[in-house]
């Protein structure tokens, strides 16, 4: 990245946490600057609906070979160039995601937090994290306490997920996700008191 934006990179020691290196990454002083898209943002992501036409009409078919896989995809992408490409059209504001995404997660709680992956428990953590943090009056404060008590009750069914996991870095992960949402949701149920002094 130095290289491209003709900077100088960082060194090790100013770039050791993932939060030095996004800051870095995200300056715009730089001619690349990257931009990060939040947890929830996926849907931003227009190659994301490219990446699903392509695999309903490449995956679907029966391919005998792995040669046989390459073609249709390059048939494809051939085909998507010359015959069928088109501006998307963006209809979609976003009105009522946030609540959704939360109620999501809150069912999956009730129904099935034992069931849940670490890789997916953590990620729906983030998720609520970044909405408690950016989008926070986005959903009813009835959601968000529903929500609270779905969490209280399945802490320990989460917890034993965690303490589950034999890889240390996901299980780190995880253990940060849940701190940092549990702080997020105790920020918004407990507002901090203005100074007096």
């Amino acid at each position: 990245m130095a290289e491209l934006s003709a900077v100088t990179c960082p060194s090790e020691q100013q770039l050791r946490t993932v939060d030095q290196r996004v800051e870095w990454l995200a300056r715009e002083d730089k001619r690349v600057v990257i931009h990060y898209t939040p947890y929830h943002g996926s849907w931003l992501n227009w190659i994301e609906f490219w990446f699903a036409i392509m695999g309903r009409k490449v995956l679907g078919e029966s391919l005998g070979s792995p040669e046989d896989l390459k073609t249709a995809l390059e048939a494809f992408a051939a085909d998507w160039n010359t015959l069928l490409a088109h501006p998307f059209q963006w209809s979609y504001d976003g009105r009522g995601l946030h609540e959704k995404a939360l109620k999501r997660f809150t069912k999956m709680l009730h129904r099935s937090a034992a069931q849940m992956e670490l890789r997916i428990l953590t990620k729906q953590m983030l998720l609520l994290t970044n909405l408690l943090r950016d989008y926070v009056s986005e959903v009813s404060k009835e959601t968000w306490a529903q929500f609270a008590t779905a969490l209280r009750s399945q802490s320990d069914t989460i917890s034993e997920i965690i303490q589950g996991e034999k890889g240390p870095r996901r299980k780190h992960n995880a253990q940060h996700a849940l701190a940092g949402l549990n702080e997020a949701l105790h920020d918004y149920f407990v507002p901090s008191q203005p100074s007096t002094e």
